[in-house]
């Protein structure tokens, strides 16, 4: 494929979950499962603010699906060990099988790259105000893979590479998945859009002196 990355069920109704920048562009998505089975899928609901979409799967050739379990990301330790599944270089584009790899969890409040796009950032972190860290070796088509705890719980979507394109990769960061991110995710799953709240602030040009 031209571009590619990852995604996780997380509904048996054929719904994945993965990075809102890894279907921004898209015009045609397509979804490789394990066992030689995909489909074509089509973005059921998306928001950019958290970085996450949910793609629903099209067709009746996907076969049965098992959705990941949700853990809690706030409930993590750093220090702790985690596994990575994901899809890096379209590796398993063939098969459906993703790739595994296995760390620790480097650090659990991190700021994310300024720019989602692993080809084309330049700049360090700088983006998210939380992240987790890991040293689980990730590359370009991680990102919308999964981070898991040692009871195969979801706590953790794989997002941008830790280097600068083009140099060392040594780990990567993972969108938490907490209580919050949950409600997002939610929110998604029913094809809504997320609603965010916000502060109007306005500033006195002529202040008043003494």
């Amino acid at each position: 494929p031209p571009a590619f990355g990852s995604g996780i069920v997380i509904d048996e109704a054929g719904l994945i979950l993965t990075n809102y920048h890894v279907v921004q562009d898209a015009t045609k998505i397509y979804v490789r499962l394990p066992g030689n089975r995909g489909a074509y899928a089509d973005i059921h609901a998306a928001d950019s603010r958290s970085d996450l979409a949910v793609l629903k799967l099209i067709g009746g050739r996907a076969g049965p699906l098992k959705a990941v379990a949700l853990g809690d990301a706030d409930r993590a330790e750093r220090g702790q060990f985690v596994l990575t599944l994901a899809n890096p270089f379209a590796s398993g584009f063939r098969d459906g099988q993703p790739t595994a790899s296995w760390g620790i969890l480097s650090g659990i409040r991190r700021r994310a790259p300024l720019s989602l796009k692993e080809e084309e950032r330049i700049r360090p972190f700088h983006h998210y105000p939380t992240l987790l860290q890991t040293d689980a070796r990730l590359h370009l088509g991680s990102s919308g893979g999964a981070l898991l705890n040692m009871k195969g719980e979801l706590i953790g979507l794989l997002t941008s590479l830790a280097a600068i394109q083009g140099l060392e990769t040594p780990g990567g960061y993972a969108l938490p998945i907490n209580a919050g991110m949950r409600r997002v995710i939610d929110v998604l799953k029913r094809g809504e859009e997320v609603d965010y709240g916000f502060l109007g602030i306005a500033f006195d040009e002529n202040p008043p002196e003494g």
